[in-house]
């Protein structure tokens, strides 16, 4: 396993078989996802994403107020920049949403920890997915204390 700490465009893909993308804050550039799409659709790189939550209304919510400037601070970026994911992913038909799910999960005998993921809104009908019934949480935090 390597760690990337430079832009996608500045690896070979002919060196790896997979990419794992985890919890991305950063915006991709047009240059990353092109290059990225070409070594998916040319070259064999397989992808893993792995995403936690992004939801303005979350991201609203949590402002704070910060004593070291005096000022109120608006989070950047959630635990996921998914609007940059959904424009890699959008020719394969695979977007993520805005709602905030947690839970677990057994696969294959071993339990599964979602502290908090993005939910998958649309995937292609012959991909392989898997599902498990967790708990929306983007709807209770909003709705806490109304």
């Amino acid at each position: 396993m390597e760690l990337l700490t430079e832009s996608f465009t500045c690896f070979n893909a002919l060196d790896y078989k997979v990419l794992m993308i985890i919890d991305p804050e950063d915006y991709f550039g047009l240059a990353e996802i092109s290059k990225l799409r070409e070594d998916f659709e040319t070259k064999g790189l397989s992808l893993v994403i792995i995403a936690d939550w992004y939801n303005q209304d979350l991201m609203q919510r949590n402002m704070f107020f910060n004593n070291n400037t005096f000022e109120l601070w608006k989070p950047f970026m959630a635990g996921a920049n998914v609007p940059t994911l959904n424009a890699l992913l959008a020719p394969y038909h695979i977007a993520l949403g805005e709602n905030v799910f947690s839970g677990d999960f057994y696969l294959e005998k071993r339990q599964v920890v979602i502290d908090s993921g993005s939910e998958i809104i649309r995937f292609p009908r012959n991909g392989y997915l898997v599902s498990a019934a967790l708990s929306e949480e983007s709807i209770q935090i909003l709705t806490k204390g109304l």
